[in-house]
């Protein structure tokens, strides 16, 4: 996808401590919910930040597209990849209500899709460097001197 970056559906709401696993079992009864309206999980993943609440859902709706949900207590990196809904609940239990209507848009064919495996992510600083010396730069090295 080139162009705009798409930004996905955002919604913050909560307040207060948060629950040893609330936004584990939010993620999992929403997947409950999504198999249950005739969707297909393709899986249910925690974040790899040991500190990160964050859980993701991918769906696959009849149309065969693939969406992704987003259940965090917190705002989502920069250079991560865009999920089409993405759920800020601040307590674990905040926002459940707006992530099952996101659910039934997705069931009954009314939500915008955009593709959240094609988006567009700035790529690392090491990213960069392969890509200049596949396009045939030289590479650098850490002193700006070129390596042998």
């Amino acid at each position: 996808m080139t162009g705009a970056r798409p930004e996905g559906v955002k919604h913050v709401e909560g307040f207060g401590p948060v629950k040893p696993g609330a936004h584990r079992a939010m993620a999992w009864r929403m997947r409950d919910l999504a198999m249950r309206t005739g969707l297909k999980v393709m899986w249910v993943m925690k974040s790899r930040s040991v500190r990160s609440n964050a859980h993701y859902i991918q769906i696959v709706d009849r149309s065969g597209r693939h969406w992704k949900l987003r259940i965090a207590d917190h705002y989502r990196p920069l250079r991560s990849e865009v999920p089409n809904f993405d759920l800020i609940s601040r307590d674990g239990e905040a926002g459940q209500g707006w992530v099952e209507d996101c659910i039934a848009r997705i069931a009954s064919g009314t939500a915008e899709w955009f593709d959240p495996r094609g988006t567009d992510r700035p790529a690392s600083g090491k990213q960069q460097r392969r890509i200049r010396h596949a396009q045939g730069e030289r590479p650098v090295g850490p002193h700006g001197r070129p390596r042998r």
